[in-house]
């Protein structure tokens, strides 16, 4: 029993510790600071100066810029097959000088990327329409995610970009968006190409030029997998609310919008290209009343719709053509009512008052003539 004893120590013992040698600590990530030596003041170009300074630093490591840098980035921050980068903006921005094309995109994360971390930035695009879609020059994001697994997005806020605030494609996995904020997009608030397991939560997005929520593969060999958009707050859009169409053949499957509030718009949704599968539209609600139907769907395999708020001027929530799998628990909303405008509230009072004065000149009308008639009937005696 001793023996025994004295073994369930031994091997609860660390060798090291045996041998009278302490092990090592697990290293923590190193801290690299973004050089002095690269303009922050937004005179001249910094892109290819941080593109330099990012090859250097070791996968692993927190890349930290300087609170109120400002960098003029006449080219994108691209990088590829790159591990463990945690990128600290402390507010940082990075103001585009760019062309309209991905290449400009203020981060561009090409390719087999795993584990990055962009935080604290803001990002701000040069186009000259700010939150309106200008077709043909829609290819500058601010975050552009093209292939690569577990990037995280957070804290930052982006304006004025040609393209879309948020680029998922390339089939990346594992992509986490969330707590920041959209001023405006040219094109869309988010756009997931190709992607698996993308969550967007709690993002405002004030003005998209084109939608605020898109999935849309480009072509047959793209689509989605498991998409979430939960709780983010919109202000207006140029086209939908949310779309999930693109390419024939392309596959979607599972995209969840649920607790999104609609302030300046309506939730007008279109998912209309066959065959999409297991969408879920919940709880989202707009203030703005539209004509129905709103929510455009067909073809789908597994669709619920429930809990929606949207006011009405006119028609049905929601169209649903050939879908399978489907529940509907959303209860008809009643058509919103048309404000009257003051001029029509005065016509409409003067004509009451005219139809009250005429019911009142027939009734006098009505009773001299009936005085009349009995003066002039002959009198009968017995």
């Amino acid at each position: 029993m001793a023996a025994a004893c004295c073994l369930a120590t031994l091997v609860a013992v660390p060798f090291g510790t045996l041998l009278g040698v302490e092990p090592a600590a697990a290293a923590s990530p190193a801290v690299v600071q973004v050089p002095a030596s690269i303009d922050a003041t937004g005179l001249a170009d910094a892109s290819a100066p941080l593109v330099a300074f990012l090859d250097s630093v070791p996968d692993g490591s927190t890349i930290e810029f300087p609170a109120g840098g400002i960098y003029r980035m006449d080219a994108g921050l691209k990088f590829l097959d790159r591990h463990d980068l945690t990128f600290e903006g402390n507010g940082a921005t990075l103001r585009s000088n760019g062309d309209v094309h991905e290449a400009s995109s203020l981060f561009a994360l090409w390719s087999d990327n795993t584990g990055i971390v962009i935080h604290d930035f803001n990002l701000v695009g040069n186009s000259p329409s700010p939150g309106v879609y200008l077709p043909g020059e829609e290819g500058a994001h601010g975050v552009l995610i093209d292939g690569g697994s577990n990037v995280d997005v957070s804290d930052v806020t982006i304006s004025g970009v040609y393209g879309d605030a948020f680029y998922v494609g390339g089939w990346a996995d594992g992509v986490n968006i969330h707590d920041s904020i959209v001023k405006s997009n040219g094109r869309n608030g988010v756009a997931v190409i190709a992607g698996r397991n993308v969550t967007v939560q709690r993002v405002t997005f004030d003005e998209s030029g084109y939608c605020t929520l898109d999935v849309e593969a480009n072509d047959s060999t793209e689509g989605a997998a498991n998409v979430k958009f939960l709780d983010n707050l919109v202000g207006t859009w140029g086209d939908v609310f949310f779309a999930a169409d693109g390419a024939a053949g392309s596959v979607v499957d599972g995209v969840t919008v649920s607790g999104n509030r609609v302030t300046g718009s309506s939730l007008a949704t279109d998912v209309t290209l066959a065959r999409r599968q297991d969408i879920v539209f919940t709880n989202n609600a707009s203030t703005v009343a539209a004509d129905g139907p709103v929510l455009k769907f067909a073809h789908v395999d597994g669709l619920t719709v429930s809990g929606n708020s949207q006011p009405l001027r006119s028609g049905s929530l929601a169209a649903i053509v050939d879908s399978t799998n489907v529940s509907y628990g959303q209860p008809e909303p009643a058509q919103a009512s048309l404000p009257v405008p003051s001029s029509t509230r005065t016509t409409l009072l003067t004509i009451a008052v005219v139809l009250a004065v005429l019911v009142v000149v027939a009734g006098v009308v009505a009773g001299l003539v009936i005085r009349r008639r009995r003066r002039a009937a002959p009198t009968t005696r017995e």
